[in-house]
């Protein structure tokens, strides 16, 4: 599957706050789009002293382009559908809407946690979406790490960065998905 997907401020940073963006280069290599809106949502990392590596750790992929900054410009399709999820009767965050915009521009997927905003594209079909648990469920398909270290990751999002994550474990998710037994 070549499809692009393209990170909110929460999913991403559920993964670079804990260390485990090699999730991410494994899983979607050259498929990883950062809006310049969630670009500018982790500008204000750079002041904190405890958040700061997380906005080295993305100018780093940034300048690697191992992810790639999407600029929506003015008087593009992208652009008109930015506008339109801003306001009324939308309104949602800029993030959101940035992923959504830009994804409705290229194939692909939005990656983000906050159902709050997107839940209504989700259930029409407008987009698809992953979370932080889909990842780490492709993850735990893939092999790319083992069931206990994905659940320790989990764990670590939850309780050490604050990620709004289900309280399912991982292992229950699985079951719950059918994956395992």
């Amino acid at each position: 599957m070549n499809s692009k997907i393209v990170f909110d401020t929460d999913c991403l940073s559920s993964f670079l706050c804990t260390g485990s963006e090699d999730i991410l280069l494994k899983l979607y290599k050259d498929r990883i789009i950062i809006p310049d809106m969630v670009f500018k949502e982790f500008e204000k990392l750079k002041i904190s002293s405890r958040m700061k590596f997380v906005w080295l750790k993305l100018n780093k992929y940034l300048n690697s382009n191992e992810f790639e900054l999407y600029e929506i410009k003015l008087n593009t399709t992208t652009y008109q559908e930015f506008v339109r999820l801003t306001t009324h009767p939308y309104q949602i965050g800029e993030g959101e809407a940035a992923t959504i915009a830009i994804v409705t521009t290229v194939n692909g997927y939005t990656a983000s946690n906050n159902f709050k905003d997107i839940q209504q594209f989700i259930e029409t079909g407008y987009i698809d979406n992953k979370t932080t648990i889909d990842i780490l469920c492709e993850a735990y398909v893939s092999n790319i790490k083992t069931l206990q270290e994905l659940e320790n990751l989990r764990v670590d999002m939850k309780n050490n960065w604050r990620r709004k994550l289900p309280n399912l474990s991982l292992e229950e998710e699985l079951k719950e998905r059918g994956i395992i037994k």
